[in-house]
C-alpha cells in the first residue's frame, strides 16, 4: 500500500464499486473513510446534519469483515437501519436492560457481556443521545467482554460510534433519586463523553465538517456558526428576513412541512390538515404483523394510515430500486390498484417524479451467539405498513435526519440545546425557510460541555466546527445549557 496515497484516492479504493457514488473530495470525510475502513482503531464519527455519518456507518457494516453488533440510541434509529438492511437493536435491548433508570454495572447481565465478547465490531448510532451513565454501562460491559477475548487470544472488540453531541442531548429521568445520582457520580453532566470509562475506549474522533445537504456556502456557514453558538448579528438578520405568514408560505410551498416544538401543536396541525381532505378519494392502510415484534417497533409504526388525493406525504423507507428514499416528500395524485387488491398511493415528489409507494416491512431482530461462537441475528417479528404518511407537521426532534426543500417553523422560545440548529439545518436552501416569529440569540442554545468536547478542549483533538466566528458572550448562554446539566423535557 502506498503510504503517500491521497486520502481521497484511498477512500475511493476502500469504498469500492459498491459505493462509487460516494463523494470523497472532502478531506475530513475521506480521512474518516480511510480510518474507518483501513484501520482497526475505535472511531467516533461526529458532525453536523447531512455530513455523511450514516453513509459511512452503513458502508463499513457492509464492507468490513467479522462478527458485528449494531446498536442505536433510539427505536426509530434502529428501525431505520434495519429497514436499510443493517440489522440493529436499541442499546437497551442489546445490553438486556429492563426497567432501569440508573444503570448499575453490578446489574449487568452475562448475556450482554458474552454478546460483546463475541462481536468483532460493535456499532452505536446516535451516540450523542446516550447519557454518561448509560455509556459507562456499555463501556464496562465492553471492557469485561474484552477481558474474555484476551483469554482466547482475540483482539479487543472494535467500537464504531456515530452521532452529533451538539444536536439532541440525552434525556434523563426526572426522578429526584436519579438526578441525585448524576450529581454525585458525574457532577450533573450527562454527555456520552462524560462517562468515567470514556477515555479507556481511546476513540479517534472523525470530525465531518462539510454538509452535503446545503450547496449554498453562505447558508452552510451560518448553520455551522449557529451549531457552535457563534452566530453573528448578520446570521440572525438573515434568518429573520424569512419571517412570513403560515398560510401564505404553505400556499407558495405546497409540499412544505411544518416544524413545531411540541407534540400537541403537531397533532392539532395534522388533524386540521387531514380534515380538509376527507371528501377526496382516499384509502386506509392497516398495519400487518407477523411474529412478536418489539415494543419500540410497535410504537413507531402506525396501526392505520389514511391517505387522500391532494395530501402532502413523507416517505418513511427507502425503495429497493431507489424510486424514493426515507424522507422523500410528495403529493398524492391518485391510487394504483396494481392488481393485488390494495390500492397503492401514487405520489408526485418534490423533484417532479411520479412514483408508486408500496408497503415496507420493518423487522424486529434479536442478536444471539451461534454454536460456533459467532454473532447472529434472528427475526422476532415484523410489521408491514405503507411506506408514506401524511406530512404536514412533525416535531423538531422527529425531524432529525430529514432533508427538506421547504419548511415553516416556529423556534422562537426554543427550550433545548441544539433545537434551533436541528430545525434550520433540515433545509437544503434558505430559500425554503418560512419563520413564524423572529428569533434571538436566546433561542440558540448550545451545551457548553458538548461544545468543549466538539472543539477538542476536553482532549487534544481537531476542532469540529469549520467556520470561525466570535466567541459567544457568557451572558447569552443559558444556565442549563452552559454547564452540561441534565435535560428534562416532554416533547
Amino acid at each position: 500500500m502506498d503510504m503517500n496515497e491521497p486520502y481521497g484516492e484511498k477512500a475511493s479504493r476502500l469504498l469500492g464499486d459498491a459505493y462509487s457514488w460516494v463523494r470523497t473530495d472532502d478531506p475530513a470525510f475521506a480521512k474518516a473513510a480511510c480510518d474507518l475502513l483501513g484501520s482497526d482503531s475505535n472511531i467516533f464519527l461526529i458532525g453536523n446534519g447531512g455530513c455523511g455519518k450514516s453513509t459511512l456507518l452503513k458502508a463499513s457494516w457492509h464492507l468490513l469483515p467479522g462478527s458485528k453488533l449494531v446498536m442505536a440510541a433510539t427505536g426509530a434509529a434502529a428501525a431505520n437501519l434495519t429497514a436499510d438492511g443493517v440489522p440493529a437493536v436499541t442499546i437497551h435491548k442489546a445490553l438486556r436492560i429492563r426497567g432501569q433508570d440508573w444503570y448499575d454495572e453490578q446489574r449487568q447481565r452475562p448475556g450482554a457481556i458474552e454478546l460483546l465478547a463475541a462481536s468483532d465490531i460493535a456499532y452505536l448510532d446516535e451516540a450523542g443521545m446516550v447519557s454518561s451513565n448509560l455509556m459507562d454501562f456499555l463501556l464496562k460491559a465492553w471492557l469485561r467482554g474484552n477481558a474474555k477475548r484476551r483469554r482466547k487470544g482475540l483482539a479487543p472488540t472494535r467500537l464504531i460510534l456515530s452521532g452529533d453531541v451538539l444536536q439532541l442531548e440525552p434525556v434523563v429521568p426526572s426522578r429526584e433519586d436519579v438526578r441525585a445520582q448524576y450529581e454525585r457520580v458525574y457532577g450533573g453532566r450527562t454527555g456520552c463523553f462524560d462517562a468515567i470509562h470514556w477515555n479507556e475506549a481511546r476513540l479517534i474522533r472523525e470530525n465531518l465538517t462539510r454538509s452535503f445537504r446545503q450547496d449554498d456556502p453562505a447558508f452552510s456557514a451560518t448553520l455551522d456558526r449557529i451549531r457552535c453558538g457563534r452566530e453573528t448579528d448578520e446570521d440572525i438578520e438573515l434568518i429573520n428576513s424569512h419571517v412570513t405568514g403560515h398560510d401564505s408560505f404553505l400556499q407558495k410551498h405546497p409540499n412544505a412541512i411544518v416544524l413545531r416544538m411540541y407534540r400537541a401543536a403537531v397533532a392539532r396541525e395534522n388533524q386540521a390538515y387531514a380534515e380538509s381532505f376527507r371528501n377526496e378519494e382516499g384509502h386506509v392502510y392497516l398495519r400487518g404483523q407477523s411474529g412478536k415484534p418489539g415494543a419500540e417497533l410497535l410504537a413507531d409504526i402506525p396501526e392505520t394510515i389514511e391517505l387522500h388525493t391532494g395530501e402532502s406525504v413523507l416517505c418513511t423507507a427507502n425503495h429497493k430500486d431507489g424510486d424514493y428514499q426515507n424522507g422523500t416528500f410528495g403529493t398524492v395524485i391518485g391510487f394504483d390498484d396494481c392488481g393485488d387488491g390494495e390500492p397503492l398511493p401514487v405520489i408526485r415528489t418534490s423533484g417532479g417524479d411520479t412514483v408508486t409507494v408500496g408497503r415496507t416491512e420493518w423487522k424486529s431482530v434479536r442478536y444471539a451467539i451461534d454454536p460456533n461462537g459467532r454473532v447472529t441475528t434472528k427475526t422476532e417479528g415484523a410489521l408491514s405498513q405503507i411506506a408514506c404518511n401524511v406530512a404536514r407537521a412533525v416535531t423538531v426532534h422527529k425531524s432529525q435526519g430529514l432533508t427538506l426543500d421547504a419548511a415553516f417553523m416556529d423556534i422562537s422560545g426554543a427550550y433545548a440545546a441544539g433545537m434551533a440548529y436541528i430545525a434550520l439545518s433540515r433545509l437544503r436552501s434558505i430559500d425554503g425557510l418560512g419563520l413564524a416569529r423572529p428569533i434571538s440569540r436566546r433561542d440558540i442554545i448550545v451545551n457548553q460541555s458538548a461544545l468543549d468536547y466538539a472543539e477538542g478542549r476536553l482532549a487534544d483533538e481537531r476542532p469540529a466546527c469549520a467556520t470561525p466566528g466570535p466567541e459567544k458572550p457568557a451572558a447569552r448562554t443559558r444556565a442549563k445549557a452552559a454547564s452540561g446539566q441534565m435535560l428534562l423535557f416532554s416533547c
